[in-house]
């Protein structure tokens, strides 16, 4: 029941590597940094600018690795010709983006902070939101003003409450996990370890219990 696959859809999820060899769900955070680390190449890293910084001139997105669009030939698509196309040395990039000049990067909707945070296909925290340490499944919804607690006043790794028994998370912060299609309703807020399954709606105005809640849950 707290298995990544128990909890989410891995199969068209492009970095489904992050759950390999996780009996639980959250281990995937004990190796983001690590993993997110080998992944980001130099090509990536000194084209990165700071938050909020107009870019100078487009990019291109393609398969997690931004490139110069100076580098590449830009067939923008309309009516008459078709889809976009973009190539390099002769090559069509399938599937890849433009990112225009003048655009900023801000993060994770208005105002919403995300540190050391896993997001799914489609997962979206849009609005005065706050994630620390935690994971959302594919097409999971935060409502606005949405707080995750990472944090337990007293000293301590977080446990894990299923059944009325503890399991080991082996860690000291972890915010919430949700499964797949789970939706909060605004200004809710969920205690350090809790785990949310497939489905699941928690209120608006609600605090959610550490702890595990099961598939299809309404947490009120």
């Amino acid at each position: 029941m707290l298995s990544p696959a128990d909890l989410f859809d891995l199969e068209d999820f492009p970095e489904n590597d992050i759950f390999s060899n996780c009996i639980y769900a959250w281990d995937a955070l004990k190796q983001l940094k690590e993993y997110t680390a080998e992944r980001a190449g130099s090509a990536f890293n000194h084209r990165c600018i700071a938050d909020g910084v107009p870019l100078d001139s487009p990019y291109i997105l393609h398969h997690g690795r931004i490139r110069n669009a100076r580098e590449c030939i830009i067939s923008y698509g309309d009516a008459t010709k078709g889809k976009l196309i973009v190539t390099e040395n002769g090559q069509p990039l399938e599937g890849a983006s433009v990112i225009m000049a003048g655009a900023t990067i801000v993060g994770v909707g208005h105002t919403t902070e995300v540190k050391h945070s896993i997001f799914l296909n489609d997962a979206k925290a849009g609005h005065f939101a706050y994630l620390g340490d935690s994971i959302l499944g594919n097409n999971v919804n935060l409502g606005a003003g949405t707080k995750f607690a990472n944090l337990r006043f007293v000293p301590g790794n977080v446990n894990i409450r299923v059944d009325g028994k503890n399991i080991a998370s082996g860690l000291r912060k972890i915010g919430a996990i949700l499964g797949d299609n789970a939706q909060t309703g605004c200004n809710s807020v969920t205690n350090p370890g809790t785990i949310i399954g497939k489905k699941c709606m928690l209120m608006p105005n609600t605090t959610a219990p550490s702890g595990y809640h099961p598939p299809g849950s309404l947490i009120k």
